[in-house]
């Protein structure tokens, strides 16, 4: 969706309702190297521009859908998202982290929206159902689960030795 100052300033009360399917273009998406693809998204809101200080009040419902890789096998997940964000931006410079700054007189939400899609991917996907880790010469990924199991049944080496000496007597 994309805003010109001028109409930001004629709106009446300031107040705007929208909806949009935005299409994310590709030069978008190589900024974040963890999307590789967003299908079906749906943003929808409701905003108040203060023509005072230039800030623009988002609230923004998003969801859909994003393609991102496995982080065992970095084959393609399918990852619904569905959030609600508060978003603030202002025409011109900002030195507030939270607020993003509009350098032009046209504000386009669609790297607004890509960031907090991008900021809604867990720190760890992993495909459901994986039945062959990778693996190599000398070296295999293996559960979570099974590396715990393995760790509790070890034996430390430097009791091993203790152990036998019990057992003779």
């Amino acid at each position: 969706m994309k805003f010109s100052k001028r109409d930001l300033a004629g709106l009446s009360n300031g107040h705007l309702v929208f909806k949009d399917e935005p299409a994310f273009d590709e030069s978008l998406l190589e900024e974040y190297p963890r999307i590789r693809k967003i299908r079906k998204t749906y943003v929808n809101g409701e905003g108040t521009y203060d023509a005072g200080n230039g800030h623009l009040y988002l609230k923004l419902k998003v969801r859909g859908e994003m393609v991102v890789p496995c982080d065992v096998t970095w084959e393609d997940v399918d990852l619904p998202f569905d959030f609600e964000e508060d978003v603030e931006l202002v025409f011109g410079n900002s030195e507030d982290p939270d607020v993003y700054p509009v350098l032009s007189n046209v504000l386009d939400t669609d790297p607004v929206v890509l960031r907090l899609i991008y900021q809604d991917i867990p720190l760890k996907v992993v495909r459901e159902g994986i039945l062959d880790y990778p693996k190599g010469d000398g070296w295999e990924v293996i559960r979570e689960e099974d590396y715990a199991r393995s760790k509790e049944n070890r034996i430390d080496p430097r009791m091993a030795k203790l152990m036998e000496l019990k057992t003779k007597d």
